[in-house]
């Protein structure tokens, strides 16, 4: 199973947020290595229960543990969104969804227009329908804790 994630971990490109820079220092730093650790290996994102467990009592690297951990800290980064896979459709950043700003205002209209949006071209008209509602549902919401009314089951206010 570690060769396998070893595998994945050397031959996959990853990118990270900016707060995840130590951990995509370690990435780069095993795919350079090609996997082959030795005592000097970025740990600045691990945590500090992590550090005290991955040198023997020796002070030396316990590699399959730093490997474990590694794909471990990969594995949660991607499930948070903070660890992506560029060339996955399924595990890239949200930035990759979104149409950048020149395609934007040279497209705009057909956009809309494709995705059934035409209306929500003047953000101003958008924002003030937004704040009419929010203003009618936070009125609503306020007669209903006035009046003891909770419409969860078996929960009364008052």
């Amino acid at each position: 199973m570690q060769n396998r994630v070893a595998d994945l971990i050397r031959y996959l490109e990853f990118s990270t947020e900016p707060a995840g820079e130590e951990l995509a220092q370690a990435i780069r730093v095993f795919q350079q290595k090609d996997g082959v650790l030795t005592g000097t290996v970025p740990t600045d994102f691990l945590k500090p229960a992590e550090l005290v467990n991955i040198r023997d009592a020796d002070g030396k690297l316990r590699v399959s543990l730093y490997k474990a951990l590694l794909a471990r800290h990969i594995m949660r980064g991607i499930k948070a969104g903070s660890v992506f896979l560029p060339t996955s459709h399924h595990y890239k950043s949200v930035d990759d969804y979104l149409i950048d700003e020149r395609t934007w205002q040279n497209t705009k209209q057909t956009l809309l227009e494709r995705a059934g949006m035409r209306h929500l071209e003047c953000w101003d008209t958008v924002a003030d329908e937004l704040r009419g509602r929010i203003r009618t549902q936070y009125g609503n919401t306020m007669a209903r804790i006035d009046s003891g009314e909770n419409l969860w089951p078996g929960r009364r206010c008052g």
